[in-house]
């Protein structure tokens, strides 16, 4: 049994005993990749003839948005 009486905390030790903490995490993410192709043929005398336009577009997008309020432990967040 400890006969300590009065322990010296930090600040954030503090907000954890004393009701919790409060925090946010946000992160968005965007990347896009676009592709225009143009074509055309042609044959001989006065005959024949091609054309062809075209385009595509690859769109990745993510978003997250983490709210804590009055959390009694922070959270573990490891690096990979």
């Amino acid at each position: 049994m400890s006969k300590v009486l009065f322990t010296e905390l930090s600040n954030e030790q503090l907000e954890v005993v004393a009701g919790g903490v409060d925090f946010q995490l946000d992160a968005t993410f965007y990347a896009a990749k676009e592709n225009i192709l143009n074509g055309e043929s042609k044959s001989g005398p006065h005959g024949s003839t091609a054309k062809s336009n075209g385009s595509s577009t690859q769109i990745e997008t993510a978003g997250l948005a983490f709210l804590a309020l009055e959390a009694y432990q922070l959270p573990n967040l490891e690096t990979r």
